[in-house]
């Protein structure tokens, strides 16, 4: 008879994060560009890549006037338009471990555009036009 003995060393695994706590609300003006400087990003175990992912938060709106510049870690907000006055929008910023969909942790992000929500009904002056238009027989012609 053998006796067989099993260890099990059980290691932490948490998700990378930001070095630094991050700001995850803005309020910006129609016409101010701005840009914010991520953290650098550290995995504590040291076992895997760290990433980061820009993404969608389901059933809310997106700011399309955000961009991320992957080489210098910068989120960069340029909103142009008065369209986006009065609205606020939303997106997440994860990070994972490259090698893992488990291991990540999302920061849930807001960006306020200050102003009062612009009515195209109002801004955009529509004119009524009316016309009359003779009949046009089977050939086109009228």
């Amino acid at each position: 008879m053998a006796e067989l003995y099993l260890y099990v060393k059980v290691l932490k695994n948490s998700y990378p994060d930001f070095e630094n706590e991050i700001e995850t609300s803005w309020t910006l003006s129609v016409g101010q560009n701005f840009t914010y400087k991520l953290p650098r990003l550290v995995d504590e175990e040291g076992n895997d890549d760290p990433e980061l992912w820009i993404v969608k938060m389901k059933d809310q709106e997106y700011p399309p006037f955000l961009a991320y510049q992957n080489a210098t870690r910068e989120l960069v907000f340029t909103p142009h338009s008065i369209w986006y006055q009065g609205k606020t929008y939303y997106f997440r910023i994860v990070v994972k471990e490259k090698n893992s969909d488990t291991q990540q942790y999302p920061y849930y992000c807001t960006v306020k555009i200050s102003g009062n929500i612009v009515d195209p009904e109002e801004y955009l002056n529509f004119t009524d036009v009316s016309f009359k238009m003779g009949t046009i027989d089977r050939y086109g012609r009228g």
